[in-house]
């Protein structure tokens, strides 16, 4: 009897109907510079260092928020700051993984 081994699902992003039916926002916490230099197509732009200042502006979407950063350093810091200011936060990670995960989806 040959055992087979089990793929474990990928969960490394949200599944594609989230991304089609725009159900969440992707938050570039990079610089200014950084985000003008390359960003993810649709995604909306706050610096890290001002996520406190807009909170309500966030919270007024009413949508789950997927961060992402040049390396995932500040995602990380931004998804665990939106979250203990009540906001369903997600760490996107990385830009280039980002990118891979959504591309052109929106």
């Amino acid at each position: 009897m040959e055992l087979k081994t089990a793929t474990r699902p990928d969960f490394s992003g949200p599944p594609p109907t989230l991304v089609k039916a725009n159900r969440f926002i992707i938050l570039d916490v990079r610089t200014i510079q950084e985000y003008v230099g390359d960003h993810v197509p649709n995604a909306v732009h706050i610096p890290y260092d001002e996520i406190q200042v807009n909170i309500q502006k966030i919270r007024d979407w009413a949508k789950p928020v997927i961060t992402y950063s040049d390396d995932g350093r500040r995602s990380k810091m931004a998804a665990s700051t939106l979250s203990m200011m009540g906001v369903k936060a997600i760490d996107g990670g990385s830009l280039a993984k980002v990118k891979s995960l959504f591309g052109q989806a929106f």
